[in-house]
């Protein structure tokens, strides 16, 4: 119960909604790892294309994944490399 609570919330602070079903499961190394970039790819996608924002959301609120997308979007100068992979790689 308190593992799917603090993933609940530690999933709507850092990537703008809930996601159920996010556990490591049984299996190698290999296939969790395959299974979060899978996970992590879909969420930066779904922010991407606008998905991740409710109706009633101003542009205010914005989460771990719109701030690094915004930084993304702004560094047109190449200061900070932001590409994708760099993206994924700030979750861990």
């Amino acid at each position: 119960m308190f593992v799917t609570l603090s993933n609940d919330v530690v999933c709507r602070v850092a990537l703008g909604k809930k996601y159920s079903g996010m556990s490591g499961g049984k299996g190698g190394i290999d296939k969790v790892s395959k299974q979060l970039d899978d996970f992590i790819n879909k969420v930066v996608q779904e922010h991407m294309d606008g998905g991740s924002k409710s109706a009633g959301d101003d542009d205010e609120q914005k989460d771990f994944v719109d701030v690094l997308l915004g930084i993304q979007q702004e560094n047109s100068a190449g200061y900070f490399p932001t590409d994708r992979v760099t993206i994924k790689d700030c979750f861990f």
